[in-house]
């Protein structure tokens, strides 16, 4: 399909059953387009017209030069997208639209129409708040004149005389800042010379004086109620030579040598509407008659109807796991047998978690392409399908065994071959997290289930058999252990939840924090064990996954993947860090009060090359020895930001 020409302007191409060319009337001129030399006038309007030509088509979408000051192109996202809104709009890499007001409409190529877009998350902006500044440093007392020149005209101070003559204050923001649903505004109005803002030691914006009010986004700064945010102002001297506006050289000339103040600090809120993160769920029965669920977030969504046509036996007459008790430490011991058959490094043209395509390989997914997709392990070491009933193990009462009953889950993070959680886009990151948060709401609604874990191995040094991008879930028949030892030191602690209170510790030291965002915080525990480890709380306390908010999910795909990507940076000349990565969750029907939602995440690569073997002590008697110290090793984590 070819246009020869058109009187207006080119905009976009969007993809769809039949891609869709864009332009925009120009005001005063008639539209007027030509295929195959013929002139056709067009009335530009909000709707397209095909066009038909040697077998192909194309929907045209003149708009009227009238909403041309209202139109947005979005290029992030699954897919390229044109919408019309008044209001201010924004994205991020996953295309999900943020609005300053309603009212958003977004074109739908398949339906060839605008349809307005669904937003959440609208609150109530607060009243300005003012903000303190506390005086940290004096500025110096007589500043230069100028500094040095470059080609006849002023430079600016080097960084070295900034930081030595600059005035220095703390500013205290309030706790509204990172409310979901609100762009925070720092306003400043201030006289000097220059002056920077800091979050955390680190420079994010700075400022020439003009007389103008200083305005700054502290969400696109990275600023919480929690950060430690510092104002730093250069004075300027009366004798200046450098251009002023008119207001501004009055001003200064009325100075006494050098001219510094901060007439007004405040913070104003704007409210946000976002676009939520849109998955289609599909459930589908296996050949052998498990369970696969496709979670998909790129839309058009498909049917998902594919057969799975392998001829396997029915899981059900699988041989199914048990466990057996250990008197000597209380816990319980899955011994799952089957296991020893699982697939082991394939060749890869048999990946087992790859789509199906025609005429090769038939894997456990039907489908010829999915994006996030959760089946039931066909080697599981808990099954809702275990037969049998308790008994003891030689008739001896030391020693009962039951079956093990539960669930284990595979997560397929992509179709691509290779890959892990960490080489996702924020995007496909989010709708991992909404498969999490689904399957521990209904594995935990499930009388066999008592605990939900989620979980991921990355690498061969952790004993990974498929380089396929995913993780698994296990749903306990019991809480295990770990997660019991953390409950039992809760219900003892004295004073507040000790989850909460390890959490206030580390921002209040500081010295072990890696990565703070709006929701969640990142920090190398205090009495970590790993040669790298990192732990990510909420900043709210919530006990599991399904109590998180949309914007608390949103936040965890950006800061997790951050973590994962300064995992990969850590050892020079290593490239694929190995770790293991957990959801701390609490049980399904107990102790819900006490347990708090967390991530722990660890490497066993202790240097290029090298790694920890849990050895005699760790191994045998469960006593850990580090080979570092966790502020070294949160030092360092910081630095690959």
């Amino acid at each position: 399909m070819r246009l020869d020409w058109a009187t207006a302007s080119a905009l976009t191409l969007l993809p769809g059953p039949v891609p869709t060319l864009v332009l925009v009337a120009e005001a005063g001129i008639d539209t007027t387009y030509s295929v195959d030399g013929e002139a056709v006038a067009v009335e530009p309007v909000l709707s397209p017209v095909r066009l038909r030509q040697h077998g192909g088509e194309l929907d045209l979408l003149v708009l009227p030069a009238a909403v041309a000051a209202d139109v947005w192109v979005c290029e992030d996202g699954p897919a390229r997208r044109l919408l019309l809104s008044a209001a201010d709009l924004t994205w991020g890499a996953d295309g999900r639209i943020e609005s300053a007001g309603p009212g958003v409409r977004v074109y739908e190529p398949a339906a060839r129409a605008f349809t307005d877009l669904p937003l959440e998350g609208h609150a109530a902006p607060a009243a300005p708040a003012a903000v303190v500044a506390s005086l940290v440093r004096p500025a110096g007392n007589a500043v230069p004149v100028g500094y040095e020149k470059f080609d006849g005209r002023q430079s600016a101070p080097s960084p070295a005389a900034f930081d030595e003559l600059a005035a220095v204050y703390r500013l205290s923001l309030p706790d509204s800042i990172g409310v979901p649903g609100l762009d925070s505004y720092l306003r400043i109005r201030w006289a000097g010379d220059v002056g920077q803002l800091r979050v955390d030691g680190r420079t994010v914006t700075d400022r020439f004086w003009d007389g103008s009010e200083w305005t700054v986004s502290l969400r696109d700064i990275g600023a919480t109620a929690a950060s430690e945010v510092t104002l730093h102002l250069l004075p300027l001297a009366v004798g200046s030579t450098i251009s002023l506006p008119e207001d501004a050289h009055e001003r200064l000339a009325a100075a006494d040598g050098q001219l510094l103040a901060i007439d007004s600090l405040k913070v104003e809120a704007r409210s946000l509407g976002q676009e939520p993160h849109r998955v289609r769920r599909t459930a589908r029965s296996m050949a052998d008659g498990r369970e696969i669920i496709y979670f998909d977030d790129t839309e058009p969504f498909p049917a998902r109807d594919a057969v799975d046509q392998r001829e396997l036996p029915a899981a059900a007459d699988a041989p199914g796991p048990e466990m057996r008790y250990d008197p000597l430490t209380g816990e319980w011991i899955a011994i799952a047998a089957l296991r020893n058959d699982r697939t082991f490094l394939p060749a890869a043209d048999q990946d087992p978690l790859a789509p199906t395509v025609a005429g090769g390989f038939r894997t456990e997914i039907a489908e010829s392409s999915y994006d996030v997709v959760v089946f039931e392990n066909r080697f599981p070491s808990f099954s809702p399908r275990v037969p049998g009933a308790a008994g003891l193990v030689d008739g001896d009462p030391l020693w009962p065994v039951r079956p093990a009953a539960g669930r284990t889950e595979v997560v397929c993070f992509s179709s691509a071959p290779k890959g892990s959680f960490g080489s996702l886009t924020p995007h496909r990151a989010r709708t991992v997290i909404e498969a999490w948060a689904d399957r521990t709401a209904e594995l935990g609604a499930r009388n066999d289930v008592e605990y939900v874990f989620p979980f991921e191995n990355r690498g061969r040094e952790i004993g990974v058999t498929l380089p396929h991008p995913h993780g698994q879930i296990y749903a306990f028949p019991f809480v295990p252990p770990k997660a019991a030892r953390m409950i039992e030191l809760a219900e003892a602690h004295e004073g507040g939840n000790l989850f909460r209170d390890i959490l206030d510790a580390e921002r209040r030291a500081r010295t072990r924090i890696v990565t703070e965002s709006a929701h969640w915080t990142a920090y190398v525990p205090a009495a970590s064990r790993w040669p790298v480890e990192v732990h990510l709380a909420p900043n709210r306390d919530v006990p599991d996954l399904p109590a998180l908010t949309s914007a608390e999910r949103d936040d965890l795909a950006l800061i997790y993947l951050d973590v994962l990507g300064r995992f990969d940076r850590y050892f020079p000349g290593v490239s694929s860090t190995p770790y293991i990565s957990g959801i701390f969750q609490a049980p399904t029907r107990t102790h819900r009060d006490v347990f708090r939602l967390h991530l722990q995440v660890f490497s066993i690569l202790r240097a290029p090359g090298k790694l920890k073997y849990l050895a005699g002590v760790e191994s045998a008697m469960g006593s850990w020895i580090s080979d570092t110290t966790p502020e070294r090793v949160a030092t360092r984590l910081r630095s690959l930001g």
